[in-house]
């Protein structure tokens, strides 16, 4: 019987799926709500974890959607009823998942480490006779409304705000030189305008299907598709939720859309100019990645290691055991590095109280959780570790929720 801290996750003989997730704050009471669908989601009191149950998955994917959106649901009803108000919090970077394959449940620690560059770097640059050249004097920025959107969407952990700030930010510069008419409906003002800066930058480098005219497009993949979605909740419309798993990925991608539009406006429109840092990170980070599968290997523990005092090494935790390594996948932009190892059949039986990655036998990077996981049951164990970079100054944010 697998299980999280004193909660069950899943009986040998019972085929099922779900995960553990982690709220911002502690439970204040132990409350369970289950779906009409068969998901159960339970918060224990004075713990973080959120354990959600459902029917069998066969895969990862299914399992961790199916799981995320019932614990939504889950939040919400505890929410309405004054139970708690909490949210998922950390999603992308530490959870357990659980499925069931063929052999029996497979369970997966998952954690991901966002890396920031902590050195400023400076471009000095040289004459022919290797002089340096002195820098144009800087021209005083006159401080506009729309920057106060764009701050807040940077600063913002929730990626929904984001969308919403980057878009109010958009509408602020544009319609400051390009005013609506009365009477005239917001798209067709959007598409107006954008059409308008079409000969300031080139809209066809932002809209993912090439197209004659990038206009519509544009309004499409912007306003039809993502704005009208967050701005609205009217019944039988198209609306994305806050914490939605399903538009997630969609919404993020339209949100890193929107920044690289607003920015470029805003240099070509107020002759400011964002600092979006150097692309020498993404060769350090790839350098960086593909030197450590040989010194690399990811360790389980019942126990919690010891934190070092001042420049020393930490050694794995005792009782560590060391999994074999999978895989290691480098992301296609270089800025993302996950490795993957797997149990073998005598080590899938285990108590687990920390994870992590260990080079040359010293911990580099490691989860401890709340209280032990047990994966007796499972016939697989996994644990996949993230590593991403982060471009200094390309304010890309983590967002929590």
């Amino acid at each position: 019987m697998a299980s999280y801290g004193d909660r069950v996750l899943f009986v040998v003989d019972t085929p099922s799926s779900g995960a553990v997730f982690f709220l911002d704050r502690p439970a204040r009471r132990t409350v369970e709500h289950i779906t009409p669908d068969g998901w159960s989601i339970a918060a224990a009191r004075g713990t973080s974890g959120l354990v959600v149950r459902g029917p069998a998955l066969d895969s990862l994917d299914e399992a961790l959607s199916h799981a995320e959106e019932s614990a939504h649901i889950g939040l919400d009803v505890f929410a309405i009823t004054g139970a708690m108000a909490r949210v998922l919090t950390r999603l992308d970077a530490l959870y357990v998942v659980w499925w069931h394959a063929q052999s029996g449940h497979v369970i997966r620690m998952c954690s991901s480490v966002t890396l920031r560059p902590e050195a400023d770097m400076t471009l000095e640059v040289l004459d022919s006779e290797g002089n340096p050249v002195p820098s144009p004097p800087r021209t005083p920025i006159r401080w506009d409304p729309s920057f106060r959107y764009f701050r807040h969407a940077q600063t913002t952990s929730d990626l929904l705000d984001a969308f919403r700030n980057l878009y109010l930010a958009l509408e602020a510069v544009l319609s400051a030189g390009i005013p609506p008419h009365g009477g005239e409906r917001e798209v067709d003002w959007l598409g107006r305008a954008l059409g308008t800066v079409a000969t300031d930058v080139d809209l066809a480098s932002y809209i993912t299907t090439p197209a004659q005219d990038p206009v519509p497009v544009l309004v499409e993949q912007i306003y039809r598709n993502v704005r009208t979605a967050t701005f609205h909740a009217k019944d039988g419309r198209r609306v994305i939720l806050p914490y939605s798993a399903s538009d997630r990925h969609a919404l993020a991608a339209a949100a890193r859309q929107l920044r690289r539009l607003y920015v470029d406006l805003v240099r070509v429109r107020l002759g400011v100019s964002f600092g979006w840092g150097t692309r020498v990170a993404r060769a350090g980070y790839e350098g960086m990645f593909n030197a450590v599968p040989g010194r690399f290997e990811i360790y389980v523990s019942p126990t919690a290691s010891v934190e070092p005092e001042g420049d020393q090494e930490a050694p794995a935790p005792v009782g560590s055991v060391v999994l074999p390594r999978r895989s290691m996948n480098i992301s296609a932009d270089g800025y993302a590095a996950t490795l993957l190892a797997i149990s073998t059949p005598d080590s899938s039986q285990l108590e687990i109280r920390e994870f992590g990655g260990l080079v040359d036998s010293n911990v580099g990077a490691y989860e401890r959780l709340e209280e032990p996981l047990s994966t007796s049951g499972a016939t697989i164990v996994e644990v996949s570790l993230t590593v991403r970079g982060i471009e200094d100054g390309s304010a890309v944010p983590e967002y929590i929720t």
